[in-house]
């Protein structure tokens, strides 16, 4: 099982702040090993390749290439296509990050899509099972009504999910459920 996303899945290095793929692995025996590779401060974009500070004319974070001109990939995701087999799990959740104004962070709503369904064909290449996770929703209140925060990135993941064919599980939504069923003061 395989695990990209940011500092809200990340293992973490204390035990706050903990990201949810943190506490992923002990729920599985030993013939499940899981590798999560998110990253805090990450965004789908920059979790993927190396990424420049410039922003480019088509207004997205410009990507680093090597001396042919290809992509200089991370190697977490260069370990994550090295590694994975049929009937592997890839589970990807970014989006809290990628709405920044500034590179290298700021990703787009439409590459944003691009890199999931990137990502979704080079799982199924590999015979492996994408699987999208909306971003948590940070939450806020107005009175005693918890609403999203990160619907644009939520949105643009239950839009390529389905566009992909790739289940998504709506955490962002469930989040902000998990929070209503509380009392809020």
């Amino acid at each position: 099982l395989w695990i990209a996303g940011d500092s809200t899945v990340a293992n973490g290095s204390t035990p706050c702040p903990t990201g949810w793929g943190k506490v992923f692995d002990p729920l599985f025996d030993d013939r499940v090993t899981v590798v999560n590779s998110a990253i805090g401060g990450r965004s789908v974009r920059n979790w993927l390749y190396s990424v420049s500070d410039t922003l480019g004319a088509d207004g997205e974070c410009v990507i680093n290439t090597d001396a042919g001109g290809a992509p200089v990939i991370q190697s977490h995701w260069q370990a994550m296509l090295d590694g994975m087999t049929a009937g592997d799990y890839l589970f990807v959740q970014f989006g809290i990050n990628d709405g920044s104004a500034t590179c290298n962070r700021h990703v787009g709503v439409e590459e944003f899509k691009a890199e999931y369904a990137m990502m979704a064909a080079a799982a199924r290449e590999r015979g492996a099972n994408p699987v999208f996770v909306t971003p948590v929703s940070a939450v806020a209140c107005s009175g005693s009504s918890a609403r999203t925060t990160r619907d644009t990135y939520a949105n643009a993941t239950l839009q390529v999910g389905a566009e992909q064919g790739v289940p998504v599980i709506d955490l962002h939504q469930l989040s902000v459920a998990d929070r209503k069923s509380t009392r809020l003061n």
